[in-house]
């Protein structure tokens, strides 16, 4: 949802901009497909937000004069997320248009109210002063560290924040004293259906770096969508498996390689293969029998080539084809594995 409608008086001044195109790239490369539509489209109906599983909201350098959200955006946001959806929204200046603590913006009572109870947050300052942030441990952020902020617009005042009201969590710092972003998993409002929320405080088209922009997105869905792993037998090869099962790899995220397991009842023909987002083959990590027991095989992030590949998610896909009672059983399954450079 693209609502970067500021022209005036900000860091982007042209009469229009390429945004949504830096999001739908970050969000393709992880295995995702999406529509894009300016926030007009919902206040007009053409759009409904509760068609959508998870909704990007880009809101760029947006301030007080074209409003980050305007009343009847938050009334529309408010009922998605009480009916479980999934938000992203990024934006330097929404903590600052919407809390009545800067004096300057004139936000309302009810603006603060959004701010608070359905964005997470509490606005601190206007200018965290700081061009890059670190992921904090124990969040979807872990491990990463990049800039933004220089292209391909220079972003001079982002937004430093603190969390607001049980379960929203920091995930993201400028410093050890500043907060860059949030996410929080919960009831919104007087929603009963748990929903979803990341919302970081500057542009996320101002990452630098596309497999900067392809990681952080991919933390993102990964926490909107989680990877979940099939029931299977104790990972242990003393112990003979029941049923053929494909484990989720582990770790993941990794870097640089991870190790996938796979369960055999029987002697079967095995092909494990690895593709990328858009469906390429990228690495055939087995094609040979193997007997029946617990297996399990490592890929390091290289192609056939030997070469690395980049960041992002990856599809490890097995094929098993038995032969039991003269007739051809064939298991197929798939799991998600994010690489991170």
């Amino acid at each position: 949802m693209d609502g970067f409608d500021r022209t005036q008086g900000g860091s982007w001044n042209q009469p229009n901009h390429f945004f949504a195109f830096t999001h739908g790239q970050a969000v393709v490369a992880n295995g995702f497909s999406f529509d894009t539509a300016a926030n007009e489209a919902i206040l007009d109906g053409t759009i409904h937000l509760n068609d959508y599983k998870a909704v990007i909201w880009i809101l760029g350098d947006e301030s007080t004069a074209d409003e980050t959200f305007s009343a009847a955006e938050q009334t529309l946001v408010k009922n998605y997320l009480e009916n479980g959806g999934n938000l992203f929204v990024s934006g330097s200046e929404i903590a600052w248009d919407l809390d009545q603590d800067n004096n300057s913006s004139g936000s309302t009572p009810a603006d603060e109210q959004f701010l608070h109870e359905y964005l997470k947050a509490d606005y601190v300052g206007d200018d965290s002063g700081i061009l890059s942030v670190t992921g904090v441990n124990g969040t979807i952020f872990e491990g990463l560290s990049f800039n933004y902020g220089t292209n391909p617009y220079p972003e001079d005042f982002p937004d430093y924040l603190n969390s607001f009201g049980a379960g929203a969590v920091v995930n993201l710092k400028y410093s050890a004293t500043k907060n860059a972003a949030i996410q929080y998993v919960g009831t919104f409002g007087n929603g009963a259906i748990p929903g979803k929320l990341v919302y970081i405080a500057f542009p996320f088209e101002t990452i630098t770096g596309e497999a900067n922009r392809t990681a952080v997105m991919g933390r993102i869905l990964e926490f909107f969508f989680p990877i979940t792993s099939v029931e299977s037998e104790p990972s242990d090869n003393s112990t003979q498996p029941k049923k053929f099962a494909l484990l989720q790899n582990y770790p993941n995220p990794f870097n640089p390689e991870t190790t996938i397991e796979y369960h055999l009842p029987i002697t079967s023909k095995i092909t494990l293969t690895i593709y990328n987002a858009l469906g390429q083959k990228v690495r055939t990590l087995m094609d040979e029998v193997a007997t029946s027991g617990v297996h399990r095989k490592t890929w390091n992030g290289l192609n056939d080539a030997q070469a690395p590949v980049a960041s992002g998610f990856y599809l490890v896909q097995i094929k098993a084809e038995a032969i039991t009672h003269s007739k051809k059983k064939i298991f197929k399954d798939s799991r998600r594995m994010l690489l991170v450079r």
